[in-house]
């Protein structure tokens, strides 16, 4: 419902004037035998404009490899990456917890390594993610920044700061732990 959201800001009045790229990292059987109301929401998402393009088992870590192959084949790049709560997939929906930080953290840097050739000049990466505990020890703002800084980057990135994300601004959005019909706060 996320990608579903974004689209309804992103494209404007049916026009096709903009598109989504929506990914998922598990495979299109997966997310329908876990999300009930899932197809609503991907014929919702298409019907938002003929240009959405909607991938699966797509890594974060691997994008070049996993991406939708017309994304490739264009050379396709984005003024936004957004990532909606990276986190490694724990059993008994207890993702992003202490013990799995460090895990996480590196999701995060392999992301941004992955991500950034797909930025466009002025483009910008935005992860969504929470910032009370165990989220806030993560200290994400860093372990992004260590990536792009460690790699002698071309690219001029800079952190430009925090937004307060509030889910009611982006209807129909549900925030839902990975593989888990339940949502959370």
């Amino acid at each position: 419902s996320f990608s579903l959201a974004v689209a309804k800001l992103v494209v404007s009045d049916n026009s096709d004037s903009g598109m989504v790229v929506a990914t998922s990292y598990e495979d299109l059987p997966t997310l329908q035998r876990v999300y009930p109301a899932f197809d609503g929401t991907l014929t919702a998402l298409k019907s938002c404009s003929t240009k959405n393009i909607v991938g699966y088992k797509v890594d974060a870590t691997q994008l070049q490899k996993t991406l939708p192959p017309n994304v490739i084949q264009s050379n396709m790049k984005f003024h936004r990456i957004c990532w909606n709560f990276p986190c490694t997939a724990i059993g008994n929906g207890q993702d992003g917890q202490n013990e799995s930080m460090e895990e996480n953290k590196e999701l995060v840097r392999k992301f941004m390594a992955n991500a950034l050739q797909f930025l466009d000049e002025c483009g910008e990466i935005q992860i969504i993610h929470k910032t009370k505990p165990p989220y806030n020890q993560w200290d994400m703002e860093t372990v992004a920044m260590e990536e792009i800084n460690k790699n002698g980057n071309e690219l001029e990135f800079e952190y430009k700061g925090r937004l307060l994300f509030d889910k009611c601004n982006m209807p129909p959005y549900v925030p839902r732990k990975a593989l888990d019909k339940k949502s959370f706060p």
